[in-house]
């Protein structure tokens, strides 16, 4: 790294007044991670907080379909869960926003030399609710707009080519489904982040510059396309994280399904599962919704606000208008 930039070894330091200076995609990861450890309880307690509408729906709904399903009611029982899975799903997007706003403010703080417990954090960033709230229904629309476009494209790429290869065969037919659903997979997990590095800066845009849902999300926009190639890098490495995160977690219920069976609590024919297993598959989900709330959403969280204020560093001169800030602060003191 560079002279200036922050290293593990400075992380511990409380009075550290963070600097800024122009970030690859590497170096905003890297200084995330020493910005969380340094500050891992605070900032934990924010994700944490943002988390729990998330967690205590997926909770009570897996409880409570699960126990409607164990009498018998197996449509009521999926209903219960997809409904309370639905809503924490909503309530995962509009927490992560939150965890955004609350994470900049106390970024924001650090590059002012100041400190800022999670408390004055969350207590700040609630005025913004309004905010959160729009901001979140405009980049979701966008981000399932641009969800169902890709499907639909590939499903029509795909049909065209069926028919194409349905003159030469079966044989065919299939290889060229096969090529097509590999390319078609490469092309949205490449063409999705286009679109994610868009709403990147929805949090700190909400919190630094005051901004309204929409106004927001336009605001990031036009920061994410001010250096395209570095925003985009950093949302295809998120992406590619999350993926592989959610992997793990399939891998894990995958497992315990084949544990289930084995066992005998799971009926393949009726895919009903024994109540006394039932607990199992709602710890998994806890204990993954809470290394999210933890360790991952907070500190991609810190790494969003990284990249903001390095974006706007480098296209508007943030560090002039943050060492004008740490003087007055003193003068002041």
């Amino acid at each position: 790294m560079e002279s200036g930039a922050w290293s593990r070894s400075d992380a511990p330091v409380a009075r550290l007044v963070l600097p800024l200076r122009r970030l690859s995609v590497l170096d905003a990861l890297d200084d995330a991670v020493a910005i969380f450890r340094s500050q891992f309880k605070e900032i934990a307690k924010v994700g944490i907080f943002s988390m729990t509408p998330t967690i205590l729906m997926t909770i009570v709904g897996s409880a409570w379909g699960a126990s409607i399903s164990s009498q018998g009611d197996q449509m009521t029982g999926a209903i219960v869960e997809g409904l309370f899975g639905f809503g924490a799903n909503v309530a995962y997007w509009f927490g992560v926003i939150f965890m955004s706003v609350a994470v900049a403010k106390m970024l924001s703080e650090r590059l002012r030399g100041g400190r800022m417990t999670a408390g004055e954090a969350i207590r700040a960033s609630m005025g913004k609710l309004g905010s959160v709230i729009g901001s979140g229904i405009v980049s979701a629309l966008l981000l399932g707009g641009a969800i169902i476009l890709m499907t639909i494209g590939f499903m029509f790429v795909l049909a065209i080519a069926g028919v194409g290869a349905a003159v030469s065969g079966e044989g065919a037919v299939i290889a060229v489904a096969a090529v097509v659903m590999v390319i078609g997979g490469l092309a949205m997990i490449l063409l999705l982040p286009v679109f994610l590095s868009l709403v990147l800066f929805i949090g700190p845009a909400i919190s630094e510059e005051a901004l309204g849902g929409i106004a927001a999300v336009e605001r990031s926009s036009k920061l994410a396309r001010s250096r395209f190639k570095a925003s985009y890098g950093y949302a295809l490495g998120v992406s590619v994280l999350q993926v592989l995160f959610s992997m793990v977690f399939v891998m894990i219920v995958f497992l315990i399904m084949y544990l289930l069976f084995l066992y005998g609590g799971l009926n393949l024919e009726t895919m009903e599962t024994d109540p006394r297993f039932a607990w199992i598959l709602n710890l998994v989900q806890t204990v993954t919704l809470a290394i999210t709330a933890c360790f991952v959403a907070p500190a991609m969280a810190v790494a969003n606000a990284l990249m903001y204020f390095n974006l706007r560093y480098e296209t508007e001169g943030l560090d002039i208008e943050l060492a004008y800030m740490r003087g007055i602060d003193r003068d002041e003191a």
